[in-house]
């Protein structure tokens, strides 16, 4: 009998340690799916007194109807330009929010101050606008390829922490002297005519509850320093039609003109050249950010058009193939940028000078973008053009998607390549591969054809989500469905299959 019991004991324990090892796909509880989804949306623990926790408890309510109802907490109002939190006093939507647009945040690899620009600049201009464009495309109900589309910029709405105006030396930035010159009277006197006092309060602190679109904030140019010197004899004058740089301009296609992106990613402070100077990183981390891709994509028979452009050129970069599978994809993509380059509103020097007068102690020089108007149509191949941002902006969008395929779109301009980038699959599954990640904790490299039955399973699952994005644009749409999904509804997916790539 004790041997029988022993025999009997051993099978069951070897029957629950089997169990152990076998998954089975959504099966989690509604209640158990509830609570994981109100962490994940919130960053808090489920409310177990709340209704839609009781009402999924007893069954009334299925777990993914009561998420969305949890989401739809944090989804903004409109008023004019302004989209806000319905009650921005709600502890708990203004987490999702939060949660959210830090996600979002977490997509960009450079998104901090720095950059070629002064740092007073991020001042007027939010650091985070292109987090911010994804957020309102979430919350603000916004078709997602919106995020390549608006001309308009974005700042967060933020409370909590007083707004406060940047100090330089406990000065305030109100009424602060900005030097607009250079110019000078003859006698090399100071023309005190070359500033002017910009009165604007600093980009808030604090907790966000939304997004506006900031009204212009315009600089005025002094002649002397939006006046080029162009070599082309037969360009008789190449001043601007335009006297004032405006600071929270975007500069069309959505993120790609952000000036916040532009500058967290620009590799140059001086005037682009073509060649060594163009806004190459900037090219380098769309395709990361935007589009999960890491370059280069191309394949060394596909660059052999752009070598044979650039043959008479010195650089390495155009001469070498394995540099050019790189560059081919970069240098016409940051081409549409051109024209966008940043400028200082004075030589320090001129600057130094002017701090001498009276009441001009603390006058500060700027160094914001500003469009170029394009003078001629006719393009360069030379290594150092300098009349590279007065060309048009004439690029292509040349690379190879997440599948392999060969994309060679002509594009003009920072709009006409938003739209193109559009029409791609690559923004779409980029997308549900990190919301993916973001709510099931598994990693989905998309760009990766090949792997274990584990991933190529989750990948299937991921470009079908990204896909289904591209036709119905909704990121509130993408979340639920990654919520009904197995990997979301079961409890060890990695199970399901042998173990692979996460």
């Amino acid at each position: 009998m004790g041997l029988k019991m022993k025999k009997w004991g051993g099978i069951l324990v070897l029957f629950i340690l089997g169990l152990s090892h076998v998954s089975h796909a959504q099966d989690l509880s509604p209640i158990e799916i509830y609570s994981k989804c109100y962490s994940r949306i919130s960053d808090f623990p489920v409310e177990i007194n709340s209704s839609d926790y009781k009402k999924v408890a007893e069954g009334s309510l299925d777990p993914v109807s009561a998420c969305e109802n949890l989401l739809n907490k944090a989804m903004f109002e409109r008023t004019g330009n302004t989209k806000k939190l319905k009650n921005e006093n709600d502890v708990v939507a203004q987490s999702i929010l939060r949660n959210f647009n830090q996600f979002h945040n977490s997509w960009f690899t450079s998104l901090s101050a720095g950059g070629t620009l002064e740092k007073a600049v991020y001042n007027f201009t939010d650091s985070t606008e292109p987090a911010l464009f994804i957020t309102d495309a979430l919350f603000g109900s916004n078709h997602y390829k919106s995020i390549f589309t608006r001309t308009k910029p974005l700042r967060g709405i933020r409370r909590g922490k007083a707004t406060s105006l940047y100090t330089i030396g406990r000065v305030e930035f109100r009424n602060r002297p900005i030097i607009t010159g250079p110019f000078k009277r003859p006698g090399n006197n100071t023309d005190s005519d070359a500033w002017e006092a910009l009165d604007f309060a600093r980009v808030p602190t604090g907790y966000l509850v939304g997004v506006t679109e900031p009204p212009d904030k315009r600089v005025r140019l002094r002649y002397a320093y939006y006046e080029d010197t162009i070599e082309q004899s037969d360009w008789s004058s190449a001043r601007d039609d335009e006297t004032h740089v405006n600071l929270t301009e975007n500069f069309g296609g959505g993120i790609l003109g952000s000036q916040a992106y532009i500058m967290a990613n620009s590799e140059a402070n001086q005037r682009l050249d073509g060649g060594n100077r163009i806004h190459r990183r900037m090219a380098n981390n769309t395709f990361s950010d935007l589009l999960c891709l890491t370059l280069p994509t191309l394949l060394n028979e596909d660059v052999g058009a752009y070598m044979k452009k650039y043959n008479k050129s010195d650089l390495s970069f155009r001469k070498d193939r394995s540099c050019a599978r790189c560059h081919a994809t970069l240098d016409p993509f940051a081409h549409t940028a051109r024209n966008i380059t940043p400028i200082i509103t004075t030589a320090n020097n001129y600057r130094d000078l002017i701090r001498k007068i009276d009441g001009f102690g603390n006058a500060i020089q700027m160094r914001p973008f500003r469009r170029y108007k394009v003078r001629t149509n006719q393009q360069s191949t030379a290594d150092s053009d300098t009349a590279y941002i007065r060309r048009a902006p004439q690029g292509h969008l040349y690379y190879r998607d997440y599948d392999g395929n060969l994309i060679d779109e002509t594009v003009t301009g920072l709009n006409n390549l938003g739209q193109k980038l559009t029409q791609q699959n690559d923004p779409y599954v980029c997308a549900a591969q990190r919301y993916y990640k973001f709510l099931t904790g598994i990693t989905v490299p998309v760009a990766n054809k090949t792997g274990t039955p584990f991933y190529m399973k989750h990948r299937e699952e991921v470009v079908e989500l990204g896909l289904s994005l591209k036709k119905h644009g909704s990121l509130k749409r993408l979340i639920l469905d990654i919520l009904k999904s197995p990997a979301f509804q079961t409890r060890n997916p990695s199970l399901d299959l042998k173990q692979g790539v996460e």
